[in-house]
């Protein structure tokens, strides 16, 4: 995205397309010149591995792929996606492949939140769904794939889950070579209930049998006769129970185990599980049948965090961070079950400070992990069973992180750059696309100049050039924004505390830099409000957001907090500083986004005005007196929402009209508004 300051248009020519129309009513609202839409991306949320190491991806948002990774280009790093579908639902809760080519995915319907007795139904967007398939008055459903053509796959059955209010853990398992599904959760009658589910013909998904505990549950460990339940409990409380026969599952004991278990995982009847116990890590591997009993034990580093266990007949892979880097310890077990650590393997791609649910797995000779819009970090065993990580390969076609347009130019960056040239705006002109080492996570227009943040650090190019590199700053940070008047660009860094301490709010840096036309400079870094993830910058101020509201410095007077102004009730979206106005876009718990106006005198912030907006403005650029606003509505359409802002005291939306999918970001220029996404698209007021 743009941030700092905004860019202004020149209205001069503003209705020269409309003098051409006679005798017709002047349409409201900027007009649609162009659109480009790229085929959307599926971010690697939740992964799986069938036909040896075929991946089989998908995302929070209903999307599903298959992608050959290892055949990734070996210079731009990106994988082939082999074939997409849209899985009926709003949310995927779990993916999991079961036998070689079936992918079970477990969603949320979108169109039933709340009400137990709704008569909504689930409506696949895949036309080759099976006829009948929908499942009414369920709030989750259970939804087989069909991998057996990577190129095309299928929705074999929708089966809805009416008993659950609430999903908590789930679990799969082939018992006597048929695919079973253990889910557990909380019923319409607020009991914690466990659920065996298999499948009749045309895949069907059928109740076994269920059972109720007297607590939540919080993970799940299938074996081929054991089923273990960690319970959601003050203290560590295990149940292990016998499903050698699923119609009638027989509690064997629960146990109470010291610590915590962070993680668990199973292969067959072998089961592995990680503990933390003052400040201690330790990795153990089982017999599930004889849980809590050990093999073995591997006790880790006293720092190291795990975010997710994988386990195969020779190796467990603990994903996780020690403080300083995100890596994974590679664990042996030889033929006696004995558990020997290897180095640990540094990442080079993977998130882990990303909201999106982080999973390791097994392919063959090779480990996968999935890290959302960072794509997927392919780990390799050798000869020796010594394990290495590879480059993090990114999927193709990834939205527009953020636009810039100054001349007749516009460049969009994303996974790559393109610079486009829009001196006809009806039909813009790739020039050129530029391949990038790593994915850019904003951008900031600086005159001519372009600023690109990615997971790196920090490069300064030509809006014209972008191919040369002019600068370069290696640095680790989240948000950027560009001071025009003053030549300086600030950088927002969030500092991880310590695993062992308690967290009350990350420890919060703004970076200061002098950027010159071939170099990037730090001038000072210094602490500010805590958690704060916005920031816009102009004539020598920053206005920085966090969940509590606002607040402005001034770099330049040592690092002084001029004011802060509290609005807990709305999480900002973005903010742009400009002449001593303040405008900023935010959601409130309901995910309903308000415009707000607001001024700052030098001394203290007023609200000026709030403005609901019909989407969940997820950018907002100003030119003279209009705001544009882009954001998805609750239905998931994008909207560019135009306002008259000439009285700051009562903004009056001027017009709602369809956008680019996945609109995320805006430029201004001259007369035109352009909107990105998956894609973008060129309006003309």
């Amino acid at each position: 995205m743009l941030a700092g300051s905004a860019l202004w248009i020149d209205h001069s020519h503003a209705f020269a397309f409309r003098k051409r129309v006679r005798h017709i009513a002047a349409p409201v609202g900027p007009q649609l010149l162009m659109s480009e839409y790229w085929p959307p991306a599926i971010a690697c949320n939740f992964i799986d591995t069938f036909d040896g190491s075929l991946c089989c991806q998908a995302d929070d948002f209903s999307r599903l792929a298959t992608a050959n990774v290892l055949s990734a280009d070996p210079k731009t790093h990106t994988y082939p996606i082999l074939g997409e579908i849209i899985t009926p639902g709003s949310k995927i809760l779990y993916l999991k492949v079961l036998q070689s080519q079936l992918a079970l995915v477990i969603v949320k319907n979108k169109e039933i939140e709340n009400e137990h007795n709704s008569s909504s139904s689930f409506l696949s967007k895949n036309k080759k769904s099976t006829e009948g398939s929908a499942t009414q008055g369920a709030k989750f459903a259970c939804v087989l794939v069909n991998l057996a053509s990577a190129e095309s796959p299928e929705i074999v059955s929708n089966t809805g889950l009416p008993a659950y209010s609430q999903l908590t853990a789930f679990a799969t398992n082939t018992i006597k070579n048929r695919p079973i599904i253990c889910i557990a959760g909380i019923d319409f009658d607020e009991k914690n209930r466990v659920s065996f589910y298999g499948f009749k013909n045309k895949g069907k998904l059928h109740l076994i049998s269920s059972f109720v505990l007297s607590n939540p549950v919080k993970k799940l460990s299938f074996g081929d006769q054991t089923l273990l339940v960690l319970q959601d409990t003050t203290d560590c409380q295990v149940s292990v129970i016998d499903v050698s026969n699923l119609n009638n599952p027989h509690f064997l004991r629960t146990v109470k185990l010291p610590g915590s278990i962070t993680e668990m995982a199973s292969y067959g009847n072998v089961h592995t599980w990680s503990t933390s116990q003052d400040s201690d890590c330790t990795i153990s591997v089982g017999d599930i049948r004889a849980f809590p009993q050990a093999y073995s034990k591997q006790k880790l580093d006293a720092s190291f965090s795990i975010d997710s266990l994988a386990i195969n007949n020779k190796y467990i892979l603990a994903l996780g961070n020690n403080d300083e880097e995100n890596v994974v310890m590679p664990i042996v077990i030889d033929k006696n079950y004995t558990l020997y650590k290897q180095k640990p393997v540094s990442l080079t791609g993977y998130m882990e400070a990303s909201v999106t649910p982080s999973k390791i797995i097994f392919g063959k000779d090779c480990a996968f992990i999935s890290s959302g819009w960072a794509g997927v970090q392919v780990l390799k065993v050798d000869h020796s069973g010594k394990w290495s990580a590879s480059t993090c390969f990114t999927q193709q076609k990834l939205p527009i992180a953020g636009c810039v347009a100054w001349s007749n130019y516009l460049l969009m960056a994303a996974g790559d750059l393109r610079l486009y040239d829009i001196n006809n705006p009806k039909q813009a002109k790739l020039l050129s696309t530029i391949e990038l080492p790593a994915t850019i996570k904003m951008v900031a227009a600086a005159g001519s100049y372009v600023l690109c943040l990615d997971k790196s650090g920090l490069s300064l190019r030509k809006i014209d050039n972008p191919k040369k590199v002019l600068a370069t700053l290696k640095i680790n940070a989240e948000k950027l924004s560009f001071d025009k008047e003053n030549h300086k660009a600030y950088l927002i860094q969030s500092e991880k505390q310590p695993a062992t301490k308690k967290k009350t709010g990350n420890t919060t840096k703004l970076v200061e830099l002098n950027v010159y036309n071939d170099s990037i400079e730090i001038a000072k870094t210094f602490s500010i409000i805590e958690d704060s993830y916005c920031s816009s910058a102009d004539e020598g101020h920053v206005v920085i957001g966090n969940l509590d509201g606002l607040a402005i410095y001034k770099p330049e007077e040592e690092n002084k907090l001029v004011c802060q102004r509290p609005l807990k009730d709305l999480a900002w979206r973005e903010i742009i500083l400009s002449k001593g106005n303040i405008f900023a876009t935010a959601i409130d718990q309901n995910v309903n986004g308000f415009f707000l106006t607001m001024s700052f005198d030098g001394q203290d912030i007023n609200v000026l005005s709030t403005t609901k907006i019909p989407h969940d403005v997820v950018a907002v650029r100003i030119s003279n007196n209009i705001a544009y606003t882009v954001g998805q509505d609750s239905e998931g359409r994008s909207l560019l929402t135009t306002i008259d802002i000439s009285n700051m005291t009562k903004p009056v939306i001027i017009s709602s009209k369809p956008a680019i999918e996945s609109a995320s970001t805006i430029a201004v220029d001259k007369n035109l508004a352009i909107v990105a996404g998956q894609g973008f698209q060129i309006f003309a007021e």
